[in-house]
């Protein structure tokens, strides 16, 4: 029976253990202050009074006892989240990290009760709680930056706390200046957070947002006179303000300040007053927001998902806050608390409801901390005098914007020539087909059939017309564009060359045969093998990567970055490799073929440029340039490069010979004479080579064939077109031309 009631016991003590839920919590405070502590506590009890059989476990992170502020391999919530570690549930975070963590925080509205969330509903809690269309996470304390202000002093000389900037800076020249009269030179006049810091930059912001025309207005943009003000009144205020912790608590508990601005602590220092800070005018006040939120991993299994929701729910409720509230410790981001009676009666409730607060600026950036970092850099270059207000807010602004290609000439006139050149090119190109039915330069265009020269037009068009894809903002569907147009306008472009030189292999065969009867069907192909990789490429997304240049002109490209899109990429470039190999496989065995040796040659000439083109284009992708103007402009010369190469030599060289040609002079002169050269010096050789080719062709191995076929200088069947009988035709023979102008369009 003993036995019996221990085996029940240890069953017991069994079930207890497997059903009871650990969750586990982590934050970083620079002091620990209890709030966290008090929080975990609260819900512990909570859960066993309800029997929730949950147990909340914490851990503080503090520069007492970690070196995450210094050693970036030591355990952070940063390096925990990025490593997609479950050991924690629930992480407490700083506010300025939401962006940063966003990714890896859970999606708080399919977790959490919507009471609780319309609760939080606020202006500035959209703004800084939701990410993407995802709830990541919700205040549990903030605090506001406000001004302490000496009442003591102010009565004593009859000054109001100040309204606006101007009033506080004569105010506390004023007052310093009488007291030094009494020989109290260790007075400071403002103490506050005013260092080339993450702290400073903040303070920047403050007075940033103060100078914004209404109180409903935003930020003033970077390049308005409000931001020229505001930066000037912040040199203003660094020159009589006293920076850093030291001055701050050096100063506070002895009233040895007239002015500090900090974060509100209410009833933590006697001496002072606290108010709303300042702005450019009575009426517009700016308080920036900080402090720490919670949200909960995104790793974690499902099941510890719902129950660190219900944890959540409790630290949130309203009546864990009203507590916390009470015994003074966290500033709720429940704002009707501040119309409770009770809560009212312990702070100083018309404070936080007069407060005009606003976000950091560019809270939202993943890399705020480098944005901070560079914008008060840039803020100190004014300050120490080593450029102006407009020149250092140019800067900041090319920070905060992403710069991009318009036909606006406000910022550059860039856009807008190359919109120019590309419409002049793209006329000339359209404008070119004009002499395609020209009596006198039919003849020059006989290597292809007629409708092909207008498809090699249309494939250069979709190249140039690549450019105006980067024109605005960079989005997906432009990215799915600029790669369809790059890769048609290829296929456009050669594949007609390509038909042509299958056409004239030396020896006919089935596949001669049947492209001669279908080749629409055979241009066709090719253009359904773009249009399919294009529609296979829709089932991933195009991602838009933000580039940071030295210069700082942020500006956004295409990220092909998933392994379906490479696939597709790869496969694009690797069949246009084909064509290329295929075109110059024949172009060898054609080269010496007197009929169509200047269009061969001119052919592959057109891939030489192409293909160093495109190295430099892919080149361009791994350097670092400075400037993002200067990285469009090197990409554009090598595209227009590619597109004025195939259209000079293809279609260009043609027109000028006919143009230059005199009505009475021969018509090929020209040409012979800028192939001369070539067929004189092959003349001898081929002819033998071709002779004995064909009389010992039986005995040949693959390889003698084709340098056989190399070597031959005819056509295995020749007919003249009607143009040639309306020349003379008895004044040339096809050997004696070797033009590629007296066969008909295949």
């Amino acid at each position: 029976m003993r036995t019996l009631y221990n085996y029940l016991i240890i069953f017991l003590l069994y079930i207890t253990f497997i059903n009871s839920i650990k969750i586990h919590s982590i934050v970083f405070e620079v002091v620990n202050n209890g709030e966290y502590a008090m929080l975990t506590d609260d819900f512990n009890e909570f859960s066993k009074k309800n029997n929730l059989d949950i147990t909340l476990e914490l851990t503080v992170l503090t520069s007492a006892n970690s070196t995450v502020l210094n050693n970036g391999g030591k355990t952070t919530i940063q390096s925990l989240l990025e490593n997609k570690s479950k050991r924690y549930e629930i992480y407490f975070y700083s506010f300025s990290g939401g962006a940063q963590f966003s990714d890896h925080l859970l999606d708080l509205n399919d977790y959490i009760s919507p009471d609780i969330t319309n609760m939080y509903y606020s202006d500035i809690f959209n703004k800084t709680c939701i990410f993407d269309n995802k709830l990541i996470g919700f205040p549990i304390n903030r605090i506001y930056s406000v001004l302490y202000s000496n009442i003591k002093l102010l009565e004593e000389y009859d000054k109001r706390i100040p309204k606006t900037w101007e009033e506080l800076l004569d105010t506390t020249n004023y007052i310093v200046e009488e007291e030094k009269k009494k020989n109290n030179t260790s007075l400071l006049g403002l103490a506050g957070l005013y260092d080339q810091d993450t702290s400073g930059s903040v303070s920047v912001f403050e007075l940033l947002s103060s100078y914004r025309k209404t109180v409903d207005s935003d930020y003033p943009n970077l390049k308005s006179q409000e931001a020229i003000d505001a930066l000037e009144m912040y040199k203003k205020i660094y020159k009589i303000a006293h920076s850093g912790y030291d001055n701050i608590f050096g100063t506070i508990y002895a009233g040895k300040s007239l002015f500090i601005k900090y974060y509100a602590y209410e009833n933590t220092y006697p001496l002072y007053k606290i108010s709303e800070l300042p702005g450019w005018k009575e009426g517009i006040s700016s308080s920036n927001i900080g402090g720490i939120d919670v949200g909960i991993n995104k790793y974690i299994d499902e099941d510890k998902k719902r129950v660190a929701a219900k944890v959540l729910e409790f630290f949130l409720s309203w009546e864990e806050q009203k507590k916390m509230v009470l015994n003074k410790y966290i500033t709720t981001g429940i704002y009707e608390l501040y119309s409770d009676n009770e809560v009212c009666s312990v702070i100083d409730c018309e404070l936080y409801k007069n407060l005009q607060i606003f976000p950091r600026y560019h809270y939202e950036r993943k890399d705020y901390n480098d944005y901070s970092e560079k914008f008060i850099n840039y803020v100190f270059d004014y300050l120490n005098g080593e450029k102006t207000a407009v020149e250092v807010l140019d800067q900041i602004n090319d920070l905060s914007v992403i710069h991009k290609i318009t036909i606006d000439t406000e910022e550059t006139s860039y856009g807008l020539i190359l919109f120019i050149i590309t419409l002049v090119l793209s006329l000339m190109i359209i404008g070119s087909s004009i002499f395609f039915n020209v009596e006198k330069f039919k003849p020059l265009f006989e290597f292809l059939p007629l409708d092909f020269w207008y498809v090699i037009l249309i494939g250069l068009l979709c190249h140039l017309f690549s450019n105006y894809t980067e024109y605005g903002a960079i989005i997906p569907s432009k990215c799915r564009l600029k790669v369809f147009l790059y890769s048609v306008g290829f296929t456009l472009t050669f594949v007609p060359i390509l038909y042509k030189l299958i056409l004239n292999f030396p020896e006919q065969n089935s596949i001669t045969k049947w492209i001669t009867k279908k080749k629409y069907i055979f241009l066709l192909a090719f253009v359904l093998c773009d249009i399919l990789l294009a529609l296979i490429s829709l089932s991933s997304p195009y991602k838009i990567k933000t580039i940071v240049p030295g210069d700082g002109k942020r500006y956004q490209e295409c990220n092909a970055n998933s392994f379906l899109l490479k696939t597709i990429v790869y496969l694009s470039i690797g069949y246009k490799l084909i064509i290329f190999v295929a075109i110059g496989f024949l172009s060898f065995i054609e080269w010496n073929m007197k009929e169509t040796v200047f269009d061969v040659h001119t052919s592959v000439s057109t891939i030489y440029i192409n293909i160093l083109s495109a190295v430099m284009i892919i080149v361009l992708k791994f350097i670092k340039c400075d400037s993002f103007i200067l990285y469009s402009i090197l990409n554009k010369v090598f595209i227009f490069i590619i597109i004025l190469s195939n259209f000079v030599i293809l279609i260009g060289i043609r027109i000028i010979i006919g143009l230059f040609t005199k009505k009475d002079e021969d018509q090929f002169a020209n040409i012979r004479k800028f192939k001369s050269g070539s067929l004189q010096s092959n003349s001898g050789i081929s002819s033998q080579r071709s002779t004995t080719s064909s009389s010992s062709n039986s005995k040949q191995n693959k390889y003698q064939r084709i340098i056989g076929y190399h070597y031959r200088t005819k056509l295995r069947r020749i007919s003249v077109g009607p143009l040639l009988s309306k020349m003379n035709p008895t004044a040339y023979t096809n050997s004696e031309l070797g033009l590629p102008f007296y066969r008909r369009r295949g």
